[in-house]
């Protein structure tokens, strides 16, 4: 698909001379080779693969709001109809990579996670949950179900506790995003959680056929401020009771393999060596 200023081109070069037709197509022919550059770009991007539905996330992501993002890890959630086990969607969650990973640093070096070490699994996920960054759960679909099918799974859960906090109407809100859409396979769901508002973004994109959605440059269709809703949220995941078991091991995989990339940047600074990055 051509760059808005590219299509329009023809009709703008009507009339001009042609000094300012070649400025014109220089322009156009920038916008098209930034557009391909940054396609290829986040096609070519180290990824992360859940096997099971052979879905692939990058690794690294940035987001309407915070720093660079790293993906935590990857599951899949089946669901039993009759007999039968059913793909549902695929689950990434994405952490700012530098801000976690100094943060789990510090619990760290406390003893917060040796102190947990028969759960650690629990401790890296409590410490994603209570972390002061933003973080997003991102979900993939990997069959068509209704709006809101997606949104009425999440109630048993969040209903209770939106009920205690008085905040139904903020619940409504949420669900109201998904209202009379059909989630076709695919389709991304992206919930992300900004620490500094306490607010929820929620965003849902069609499928694309190729690349990963560039979500620097999109922006939530819905923002809803309550830190009841985005803590509960994410606790669906995240939480011991999680509806994805599975992506919580992966996750916690991540947020260790995030630790230990710090503990090696953190001796590189003391040794006085040149600092490595966390980021690919």
């Amino acid at each position: 698909m051509l760059h808005p200023v590219a299509r329009t081109v023809p009709s703008l070069l009507m009339g001009r001379t042609p000094h300012q037709a070649g400025i014109l197509k220089t322009q156009a022919n920038r916008c098209q080779r930034h557009r391909a550059s940054h396609g290829k770009q986040l096609r070519s991007m180290p990824v992360v693969r859940e096997e099971g539905a052979g879905v692939e996330f990058p690794l690294a992501q940035k987001f309407w709001e915070g720093d660079v993002f790293r993906c935590l890890g990857a599951s899949t959630r089946n669901k039993k109809i009759v007999i039968l086990s059913v793909k549902v969607y695929t689950v990434a969650c994405y952490v700012e990579a530098e801000k976690c990973a100094r943060e789990l640093g510090v619990r760290d070096r406390g003893g917060y996670f040796e102190a947990s070490k028969d759960s650690s699994d629990d401790a890296f996920c409590s410490a994603i949950l209570d972390g002061a960054f933003h973080k997003c759960i991102l979900v993939r679909l990997v069959r068509d179900v209704s709006g809101e099918m997606f949104a009425g799974a999440l109630n048993d859960t969040l209903v209770p506790r939106m009920k205690l906090a008085g905040e139904m109407d903020k619940l409504e809100e949420f669900q109201a995003v998904f209202q009379g859409k059909n989630l076709v396979e695919g389709t991304e769901v992206a919930m992300f959680w900004n620490v500094g508002t306490d607010e929820l973004d929620v965003l849902v994109t069609p499928p694309q056929q190729q690349g990963f959605r560039d979500y620097a440059n999109l922006q939530p269709e819905k923002k809803i401020k309550s830190s009841s809703l985005s803590r509960g949220l994410f606790e669906v995941f995240l939480g011991e009771d999680s509806v994805t078991p599975l992506a919580r091991i992966e996750w916690a995989k991540g947020a260790k393999n995030l630790l230990e990339s710090e503990q090696v940047r953190r001796e590189t600074r003391q040794g006085g060596e040149e600092e490595t990055s966390i980021l690919p």
